[in-house]
């Protein structure tokens, strides 16, 4: 019984994080590099930090009323990364609808993770996350850089390897995938 109780309350939590985080993406898209996808007004801008700060507040509040022990990387940071993935993204506004928020070279790859269902695993980073970029190197169709990504919802900067990739390789990944699964059907007929 009790377990079950747990198990309800870290549910109810979820759930109540995952509200507050997408109220608050809808408030300020263009701090999520969204602002294709939902419109808003420019005039909230400056007040990202303090409300993403009130809503942390909030969270480990409300983690604390059902005595629950607030863990920065479960309770906030998978949260984050949960409603800013392409696949939550396509729940609340559709996948068409979120192919044509993006940039128009990427909308052929952006379709095909969501015919790929990978769209799960995939989330937005906007350029304005990045800094710090050190080029590393390049070969075919990408280059390699070190940057510093800075999401607004964490309290820290991460050292990350970016892989830019060229318009020839998104096309050649589509190309791929279509001709594979041509074959493939081909082939189980």
């Amino acid at each position: 019984m009790e377990s079950a109780l747990t198990d309800q309350v870290q549910l109810d939590l979820l759930h109540h994080t995952r509200h507050a985080i997408a109220h608050l993406i809808e408030l300020f898209p263009a701090e999520f590099g969204w602002e294709r996808l939902i419109p808003a007004d420019a005039r909230t801008l400056p007040q990202v930090p303090e409300k993403l700060g009130q809503l942390y507040q909030e969270i480990e509040e409300y983690c604390s009323s059902l005595a629950v022990k607030f863990d920065h990387d479960w309770h906030w940071s998978l949260m984050w990364r949960q409603q800013l993935s392409l696949k939550t993204l396509a729940d609340r506004y559709g996948k068409d609808y979120v192919i044509g928020a993006c940039h128009p070279r990427i909308r052929k790859f952006v379709a095909q993770i969501y015919i790929e269902e990978l769209d799960p695993f995939m989330q937005w980073f906007p350029w304005s996350w990045f800094s710090d970029m050190q080029f590393i190197g390049a070969g075919g169709f990408s280059a390699v850089y070190a940057a510093t990504i800075s999401p607004p919802y964490e309290l820290e900067s991460t050292r990350v390897a970016l892989k830019v990739i060229d318009d020839k390789l998104l096309n050649e990944v589509v190309s791929l995938y279509f001709s594979l699964f041509v074959v493939g059907c081909c082939w189980l007929l």
